[in-house]
């Protein structure tokens, strides 16, 4: 999976707006893993709540075509982002925005529909943003760039066609050997003289690795804002989701794949190439159902 940099506060006249791997500065710094850390308070932007939901991918798209996107984009072919494909392969209400845009990719007209992910129900509390944020600047070295990985799989909808699915997502930091590294924090508890992750939190954390081939994560264990005293601790995504959870992950993943089979065959079918927002409706037996809005 190739990755890139989006710098901070600049733009596509910057001749480092982005750069590629070698060049990355976020870093896992040394000797924090089992030791206690304090957090960096760090203060919120003014917008901190508010959720980008249009993918970068598409966004950066001329930027990043012949760069990170080496491979010809085919005509029908879907951009979006982690976030939105990630939340079809789990079993809540969730909405989307589809439309249907029509762009020149290397002499060629192609036609490619974008896929947003909704916005968050509820605003993010400033306690979370300010621990997620300060957890990355404690942990990582000098961060110039946010850094992403980008990926793509194949669906073949009803209709017989063959689509790809190109996606974007973003990536905490990278380890002394180069490999992608997920950050979370976590509510410090103890069960049965081990650290305690709720099955939750373990699955998603896992769907999201999986999605983004990432193979590592570091928890913050904490009890913020009562104390900035943080625990670090390193995990294998393989050690920490197995059996069960391992399973269900793979069930996820494959709940995503025909949901997005049933996306576009409903969005093919009923809503020639218009704009629309589709609310996904949690069915009894794990099934799904489409409600569509015309925008």
């Amino acid at each position: 999976m190739p990755f890139f940099g989006i710098k901070h506060n600049s733009n596509f006249d910057d001749p480092e707006f982005i750069i590629l791997k070698e060049s990355f500065t976020n870093v896992l710094k040394k000797n924090q893993i089992n030791r206690i850390v304090l957090l960096k308070e760090i203060n919120p932007l003014p917008n901190y709540s508010e959720y980008c939901t249009t993918p970068l991918l598409f966004n950066y798209l001329d930027a990043l075509n012949g760069i990170i996107i080496n491979e010809d984009i085919k005509d029908g072919s879907i951009i979006t982002n982690r976030h939105s494909i990630k939340i079809l392969s789990l079993n809540h209400p969730c909405s989307f925005k589809i439309y249907t845009v029509f762009k020149e990719i290397n002499g060629k007209r192609k036609k490619l529909y974008i896929l947003e992910g909704g916005k968050c129900q509820t605003a993010w509390p400033l306690k979370s943003y300010k621990l997620g944020i300060g957890l990355e600047a404690t942990l990582v070295h000098e961060m110039t760039h946010t850094t992403y990985g980008y990926n793509r799989f194949s669906i073949k909808i009803n209709s017989g066609t063959l689509m790809d699915i190109h996606y974007s997502y973003q990536i905490d930091a990278f380890d002394g050997n180069g490999d992608p590294t997920e950050i979370k924090s976590l509510r410090y508890r103890k069960r049965n003289n081990g650290t305690y992750f709720p099955d939750g939190f373990i699955f998603r954390t896992a769907v999201q690795c999986r999605l983004g081939g990432v193979k590592k994560v570091v928890v913050g264990f904490n009890d913020y804002p009562k104390t900035n005293a943080i625990i670090i601790k390193e995990y294998k995504v393989s050690d920490i989701c197995a059996g069960k959870i391992n399973d269900n992950v793979g069930t996820a993943l494959t709940k995503m794949k025909l949901n997005l089979i049933k996306l576009m065959d409903v969005y093919e079918r009923k809503c020639d190439n218009q704009a629309v927002r589709i609310e996904k409706l949690t069915l009894p037996g794990n099934q799904d159902r489409f409600v569509i809005e015309f925008l």
